[in-house]
């Protein structure tokens, strides 16, 4: 995915004026593992609900965060069980 140079300055200059320390890599190609994780909460949980604002979205994250790593830990302990 190519970023536009501008958008990416912008998002920068904001990180700065608002003393956000980014807590990841500086490019999302970066970071591999993370933005599918990304990728899947988006794709598989939040793109099947009605999301109208900001604090329906924050809620909807949560959610999917937790079904998805309940799902994780059931396939695993699913696994486990039948060796």
């Amino acid at each position: 995915m190519v970023v536009d140079n501008t958008i990416q300055k912008s998002f920068f200059r904001a990180y700065r004026k608002y003393e956000i320390r980014n807590s990841m890599c500086e490019y999302a190609w970066e970071n591999g593992k993370a933005e599918r994780i990304n990728g899947i909460i988006k794709n598989n949980y939040l793109i099947h609900r009605d999301i109208k604002n900001y604090h329906q979205l924050t809620i909807e994250v949560d959610r999917s965060v937790q079904l998805y790593n309940l799902e994780k830990l059931i396939k695993r302990v699913t696994k486990i069980k039948s060796c």
